[in-house]
């Protein structure tokens, strides 16, 4: 496929896995790999949904390397599932870019995350209302 033919999310996908392979070999394997040997990998742009993200995740078996993609810089969220005390709640509506801009705030300590229940549809209609 040519380019220019490409959807914004193929040429995310393309500059992601380009960006992955020279990560890999300058630092070694990515964080988190499957139980199988594998690394998965799931390539969601900023403003897609976190549970948009959850969905892929789900195909590919849960655990994976999110690469978030931005139109100048990618950023790397090794996501696992695992039970943990308090997980802050995140609205499956949110963008990708509010979870990144969470996760920074979060510094050091990697928070428990749980993706809640949607909106209704209503309360999304009022939010944008403003």
């Amino acid at each position: 496929m040519s380019q220019e033919l490409e959807s914004p999310r193929e040429k995310a996908t393309r500059r992601a896995m380009r960006s992955i392979s020279r990560r890999v070999v300058n630092s070694g394997p990515l964080p988190v790999r499957a139980a199988d040997g594998n690394y998965p990998v799931v390539v969601v742009l900023s403003d897609d949904t976190v549970g948009e993200m959850e969905e892929r995740r789900n195909r590919i078996g849960r655990d994976a390397n999110v690469v978030v993609v931005y139109p100048e810089r990618m950023v790397l969220i090794a996501m696992r599932d695992a039970q943990r005390d308090n997980p802050a709640e995140i609205n499956p509506d949110s963008s990708m870019d509010m979870l990144v801009l969470y996760l920074k705030q979060s510094g050091e300590d990697v928070p428990a995350i749980r993706v809640g229940a949607k909106t209704a549809p209503r309360v999304e209609e009022l939010a944008y209302a403003f």
